[in-house]
């Protein structure tokens, strides 16, 4: 690619040379010395060219190497982030289950207690229901009926005790 360039730029130097009048903005020298000295000159600044596109080449090359690690590097943060994330997610939802294992077997004694206190007042009142008729049926036993009570002489005296401690109270 380069070789035809070459042969481009010296065919249009020799056409802008033939054509009469035309108006070049490069002045081509007739001694030796100073033509030898252009060439030597050339040759200095297409030495620093291709030393230059050498270290652009290089720089290019490094830059793809910390691109390419630098992609590494946050497909590996990106990995990291998610695997801490769903730690966290998975921290969380262990305390979550164990809050509600707590919470079921707080439920659960709860429930014991109150069907065992339920069925121990059943019990009791089963077994009032079965000595009271036991007593009335088997031993003869009568209940006093209150409004009996109520309306007996045995109101009256208990009304009169209960006064006379409540005055007695106060006196002293």
């Amino acid at each position: 690619m380069k070789h035809w360039k070459k042969k481009l730029g010296a065919a249009c130097l020799v056409l802008s040379l033939m054509v009469p009048g035309t108006a070049t903005a490069v002045v081509i020298p007739k001694d030796l010395p100073t033509i030898e000295a252009l060439i030597a000159l050339h040759k200095c600044i297409k030495k620093d060219e291709d030393q230059a596109l050498g270290r652009v080449a290089t720089s290019f090359g490094e830059q793809s190497m910390v691109t390419k690690g630098a992609n590494k590097f946050n497909e590996v943060r990106t990995t990291l982030n998610t695997k801490m994330s769903n730690a966290h997610s998975y921290l969380v939802l262990a305390g979550a289950i164990s809050s509600t294992a707590n919470s079921l077997y707080m439920l659960v004694k709860e429930y014991k207690d109150f069907t065992s206190n339920t069925i121990d007042k059943a019990r009791y009142i089963v077994d009032n229901a079965n000595l009271y008729c036991f007593l009335i049926t088997d031993c003869g036993w009568k209940p006093d009926y209150i409004w009996e009570i109520l309306n007996s002489n045995v109101k009256d005296e208990i009304a009169n005790r209960v006064i006379n401690q409540w005055n007695k109270g106060y006196v002293s």
